[in-house]
């Protein structure tokens, strides 16, 4: 039998058995932990994010989406909601609607869905989507606690705390806005 001159277990001498035996334990716990690991990570993932934007349309017909602040005085772009969907996993992922929940019942609903432009649409491994709504209630009455989006499987991607409450603020910012300097609401 052979064994390792220096190397042996309190009661138990180290041969060449037990060493495979515990090479192959440690080998073989490292793959089940890959794959999971593996297997975990290998789902679709979303980011969303909401901002108060004008669409201006360039001279080659693109439209672009930007800060209400960036426009001049005489400019007559109206203000829009810009939601971005960027699939971030490993897997394809398909876009339904999209929509959220009212802070206050309204007509005694609780919540509301946004027409689409270009909903369903299917957004492969990093891919990204934006669509864009009118600037119109709930987004300037300060109703809203909630907006996602909902994917084929029924799944509800949701804006996070702390991206919900900057668009709040930005769409109180630009509510307000509105009443005083007289920028067009989209209509």
């Amino acid at each position: 039998m052979f064994t390792f001159p220096h190397i042996a277990w309190p009661h138990l001498p180290f041969t060449l058995t037990t060493f495979l035996a515990t090479w192959g334990a440690i080998l073989s716990s490292v793959t089940l932990g890959w794959n999971l690991l593996r297997d975990l990570r290998d789902k679709a993932k979303l980011n969303i994010s909401a901002n108060v934007r004008a669409i201006i349309t360039r001279i080659d017909g693109a439209r672009l989406a930007v800060k209400p602040e960036l426009l001049d005085d005489e400019d007559d772009s109206t203000l829009h909601v810009v939601i971005s969907f960027a699939n971030v996993g490993r897997r394809p992922l398909r876009l339904k609607s999209f929509g959220g929940l009212y802070l206050q019942p309204v007509n005694g609903k609780r919540g509301f869905v946004i027409s689409a432009r270009d909903l369903p649409i299917t957004l492969a491994e990093a891919e990204a989507h934006d669509e864009y709504t009118d600037f119109v209630p709930p987004f300037t009455n300060d109703n809203l606690k909630e907006l996602f989006v909902t994917d084929s499987f029924g799944r509800e991607w949701k804006l996070s705390g702390k991206q919900l409450r900057q668009f709040r603020s930005d769409c109180k910012q630009y509510a307000s806005r509105l009443n005083e300097h007289g920028t067009k609401p989209a209509s």
